[in-house]
């Protein structure tokens, strides 16, 4: 081959290139982002909408049914999922992979505009828009305690160290989680406002209207141009307590002759605990693109410098650091990728018995890496676990083409005495084209990954490009660098003294201890041959037992999405039953954390009580409690995280109470649960839904390996309703929305405005006092003043009141209400308690209007295996495509295409001795194996074509080139196999997500190698049936000629 030549005959200039190549690549490493997993772009948009006060049914029917209907004629639509529930709206809309999702949310906030004015006028805010971003979690959790009084330490989390933070670089938001957060209150005095004649809308209107800047446009004076703005902005609690209001008799009076005016605390159920004692939560969010191991060091450097500035009684404690995680994980990679690269050029050195010929090999390992670090970079990869992963699965493989290159040139020089230079490129010339072929069979198979959709390709299309860069680089190597290195380095002899000339030699004995028994070898494969070739019956009748073993061992796989990453991380969900005070809610996370503390494996916990996050709203939940658990590392334990989590789970059984345990999983792709077992009946009856619910829900329970099972439906929530008498409020010349207003700021308060003053921003929130409003029936002391007839009429004779029950949430998909059932899982895969409740479910009477589905992991996993099934075809189709291309026939690709069968025995074995079940990264594997298996066969009928078309006959070649190749396919096998050897261990922090991956890779391998090396040569002869009995009937039985091809081998 041409470049070849060139490389031997310009070995300064390739050199040359080869520093160029590595010093680019360390230049690139150190520019690369590192992060946990690919950067990942959902097609979903979210739209949470916040309307404080008011029931999960006017919720519904008020703003997430209108905003349904708009969204429902959006382009490239897949889905829209939504939950109403108490004072607030989320609506997730599912678009079809492949949309551009800045254009989609751009559609979404178009169609919000257009229905806007069909919202409730009194919305405080408009509907949030967001992109879904699936890695949106804090990247830092720090907690700040100590003695002072949660209201100081809210303060200096919110003055002091909130903007330090948000200055940073990277940084999108820093939230601040508990503590006391400080407002303005205007309290009403309902007797005085009576007297004079006030009404409460009239109140938040004028102090609304009096308290805001307003601009006023634009006026040129002269060249320059002026902007006008009234300034109403309120900058004193004097200024506030002195508006002015007018009252019916005509005379003016102030706030302050019928409201207090004072700072407070805003009343919220929210506490936080750390470490069972009074906290405030500091959480602090990175931009998407951001790197998150050079972000946490920025941020962690800057609270060491606040710490210093900080009062000596107040404590910063570090929570939990995702940056850790991600360096353990990277750093086990590493040492798994070290290990696997040492094995591999263990193995060249025994097998090739010179230092000079296995460091003419394995230097490809460094160059292809660092050159992979350069192509990443231009291609915008991150460096992180997937793409790492793929460098490790790599490794073995990098040195495939060097080893046939080398071993072809080696033969020359040293078997058959030609010059050193001939040597090196006549071995690349008859190899070339093999090896070229094997790396592109390698490579291809990753090309139908653009077909594949889903979460799958979002995290694994980085680790198709990854190793598709490694193993291009590695044939570049192979040949430039492997024959002009060969050309120097194979005709020099060592001279070495003594140390290590004694270690050199001790190493060399090694090697020519195992040269040994691979000739031993060697010629008991050729006998094995001789005797296949006449047994080929019993060949073909062992293959096919072979590979049907692996079918019966199918089913004992089992199947999951994503492999569970121990990330030493798990959160506690109690939720008590409707109504429930925080007080009683705090009671319970006592007990908890109170059994918390006899586990040893456990590090530090943090409380969020009385509140729940949807997206960026936050709202105030007394009966709602979640307790964060960070433990010891991986290394002090004595149980992993699930063991902990399932050992806890039979602990907590409160009568009434639903505690959730759950280990920090994968990233969810459901608005309503992270769980893997995700079950959604849909149909509008509402009595009929609850009653197929709660059968579904009893069987989940009934399935091996579920834990956790809840439904959707729960205790009803205790509420009043108001019924207004419409004729009256005619009468009285009044109005519902008046009313609610008036009602609405004596219950919860209403917010007018915001007080600013030094630096600090409060609202101002209009309320009755304290006392006046604390049981259902203290609303009928409620006065709303008529204007028709000109005096104050109490609202019980305007309304009817009764209590009753209304739902926690509501949920809907497709404009359709829907319940879900969820289940955590342990000790079985998801797959087989799938069939198990499926198979359940099937004996149910489902009316024909309902529905039940799979969703959440279940729906990726059944989406992701089907997506890659049709990958796995495809590249079959490719690699015999590219086969019948480089050996010019449609036959021969054919013979090497039954290695791929061969390997079903050893996948399957692999999968069924460690435990692991089928996922997306163990189909991957499968994948990748189809270009692997298929390059042993490539280099062996490669050899036997060309050894026939030297004139020898079907026989004769297959018994040369069987011995010949056993070398460099024992040698690549091997190198292949113990490269991955660490990673199919799955030991250490994220090993999880490659192990399968590699397991299968080095099952398959292994047990298809074995079989190829008799396999193929006799279904080779099948297909060549004339000239191979030709041989038979006439030279076959000649010993000599026999042992003549004995002597070749």
């Amino acid at each position: 081959m041409k470049i070849a030549n060139v490389s031997i005959d310009r070995p300064v200039a390739i050199t040359m290139v080869m520093m160029i190549s590595i010093v680019l690549g360390i230049t690139m490493l150190f520019r690369l982002p590192v992060d946990l997993f690919p950067d990942m772009d959902m097609p979903v948009v979210t739209v949470t909408t916040k309307y404080v006060g008011a029931s999960p049914q006017e919720i519904e029917t008020q703003i997430t049914k209108i905003l349904e209907d708009e969204f429902a004629s959006l382009d490239n639509l897949d889905t829209i999922s939504s939950t109403s529930s108490q004072d607030v709206s989320t609506i997730m809309i599912q678009f079809k992979w492949g949309t551009d999702l800045d254009i989609a949310a751009i559609d979404v906030k178009d169609k919000v505009a257009l229905v806007r004015n069909d919202l409730p006028t009194d919305l405080l805010e408009d509907p949030i828009v967001e992109k879904m971003d699936p890695t949106a979690t804090p990247v830092l959790q720090y907690s700040l305690s100590g003695e002072e009084l949660l209201g100081t330490l809210y303060q200096t989390a919110e003055i002091d160290l909130k903007p330090e933070l948000e200055k940073i670089k990277g940084v999108s938001k820093v939230e601040i989680i508990g503590g006391r957060e400080n407002e303005i209150k205007v309290q009403l005095d309902p007797e005085k406002m009576k007297a004079y004649g006030l009404s409460v809308p009239a109140v938040l209107e004028t102090i609304s209207k009096d308290s805001r800047n307003y601009a006023l446009g634009k006026l040129d004076e002269g060249s320059r141009e002026l902007s006008v703005r009234a300034k109403g902005e309120i900058n004193s609690l004097d200024e506030l307590k002195n508006l002015t209001f007018t009252i019916p008799s005509g005379g003016r009076i102030y706030l302050k002759d019928f409201a207090t005016v004072d700072v407070g605390y805003i009343e919220t159920s929210e506490q936080t605990y750390f470490n069972g004692k009074p906290a405030v939560g500091i959480f602090v969010y990175k931009q998407k693109d951001a790197n998150t191991v050079e972000i946490s060091k920025q941020i962690n450097s800057k609270m060491e410098e606040l710490k210093q500035e900080l009062p000596e009684n107040i404590s910063i404690n570090k929570i939990i650091d995702s940056a850790e995680f991600i360096n353990a994980s990277i750093k086990n990679l590493i040492k798994d990728g070290l290990i696997g690269a040492t094995l591999a050029v263990m193995i060249l050195y025994l097998f090739l018995g010179k230092i000079s010929s296995t460091l003419v090999v394995s230097i490809a390992i460094p160059i292809s890496i660092v050159t992979t670090f350069s192509l990443m970079y231009f291609s915008g990869i991150t460096i992180n676990l997937i793409t790492l992963g793929a460098l490790g699965l790599g490794i073995g493989m990098m040195v495939d083409d060097a080893v046939v290159v080398m071993q072809n040139i080696y033969r020359h020089y040293h078997e058959e005495k030609r010059g050193i230079i001939e040597a090196a490129k006549l071995g690349v010339q008859e190899v070339g084209t093999a090896v070229i072929a094997a790396t592109i069979t390698k490579v291809i198979v990753f090309l139908p990954m653009m077909f594949v959709e889903g979460l799958a390709a979002q995290i694994f299309n980085p680790l198709a490009l990854t190793v598709t860069f490694a193993l291009l680089s590695s044939l570049a190597v192979s040949l430039t660098v492997t024959p002009m290195l060969s050309s120097i380095l194979l005709k020099q002899k060592a001279g070495s003294q003594g140390k290590g000339k004694r270690l050199l030699n001790g190493l060399e004995g090694m090697a020519k201890i195992v040269n040994k028994y691979v000739t031993r070898l060697e010629k008991g494969y050729l006998r094995l041959l001789k005797w296949s070739l006449h047994h080929r019956k019993s060949v073909l009748a062992v293959a096919l037992i072979t590979f049907l073993l692996g079918v019966a061992l199918v089913p004992f796989v089992g199947g999951e999405f994503m492999p569970k990453m121990d990330s030493g991380e798990f959160s506690i969900e109690i939720e008590m039953p409707s109504g429930s005070q925080v007080e009683e809610t705090d009671q319970v996370v006592k007990g908890i954390l109170s059994q918390l503390e006899e586990i040893p494996e456990v590090d530090m916990t943090l409380v969020t009580m009385g509140t729940s996050k949807n997206a960026n709203v936050q709202i105030d939940l007394p009966d709602y409690a979640i307790i964060d658990v960070t433990l010891v590392d991986m290394a002090e334990r004595t149980q992993s995280t699930a063991e902990i989590v399932d050992g806890l789970r039979a602990k907590f059984n409160l009568p009434g109470v639903d505690i959730k345990v759950q280990e920090k999983g994968f990233i969810a792709s459901s608005l309503f649960s992270a769980d893997p077992v995700f079950i959604s009946i849909k149909g509008n009856d509402q009595e009929t839904l609850k009653r197929i619910t709660d059968d579904v829900l009893g069987i989940v329970r009934s399935v091996p390996g579920t834990r956790d099972a809840k439904s959707s439906f729960s205790q009803g929530k205790p509420e009043a309703q108001l019924t207004f008498q419409r004729e009256k409020l005619k009468d009285y010349g009044l109005d519902i929305f008046s009313i609610s207003k008036t009602l609405r700021t004596a219950v919860n308060g209403e917010v007018v405005s915001v007080y600013r003053s030094n630096g600090q921003e409060m609202d101002i929130r209009v309320q009755y006092r304290e006392n006046d409003i604390q049981r259902l029936n203290d609303l009928n002391q409620i006065y709303v003043f008529s204007p028709k007839v000109g005096r104050q009429i109490p609202l019980s004779e305007l309304v009817d009141i009764e209590k009753s029950q209304g739902p926690t949430s509501i949920n809907r998909e497709d404009k359709v209400r829907m319940s879900y059932i969820t289940a955590a899982i342990y000790g079985r895969d998801l797959k087989g308690i799938n069939s198990d409740i499926m198979a359940k479910i099937d004996s149910l009477n489902i009316p024909s209007d309902f529905s039940i589905e799979f969703g959440g992991e279940s729906k990726d996993m059944e989406e992701s295996f089907g997506d890659l099934g049709f990958a796995f075809i495809l590249a079959v189709v490719l690699i015999y495509m590219v086969m019948a291309a480089e050996f010019e026939s449609y036959k021969h690709p054919f013979v090497i295409m039954f290695t791929l069968p061969l390997t079903l025995f050893g996948v399957s074995l692999s999968l069924v001795l460690t435990g692991r079940a089928i996922s997306v990264p163990a189909l991957l594997g499968i994948i990748m194996l189809v270009g692997i298996v298929v390059s042993n066969a490539i280099v062996l009928i490669e050899y036997t074509n060309q050894l026939r078309k030297e004139g020898m006959s079907v026989y004769e070649a297959l018994l040369k080139a069987g011995p010949t190749r056993l070398h460099p396919i024992l040698m690549t096998t091997l190198t292949t196999v113990l490269g991955l050897f660490p990673l199919a261990l799955g030991i250490g922090e994220g090993a999880e997500t490659h192990a399968p991956m590699a397991t299968v890779v080095v099952g398959g391998l292994t047990v298809s190698t074995l079989l190829t090396l008799i396999v193929i040569p006799v279904i080779y002869s099948l297909f060549e049936r004339t000239k191979i009995e030709e041989k038979f009937d006439g030279q076959s039985r000649n010993r000599t000629q026999l042992s003549n091809v004995e002597g070749h081998a």
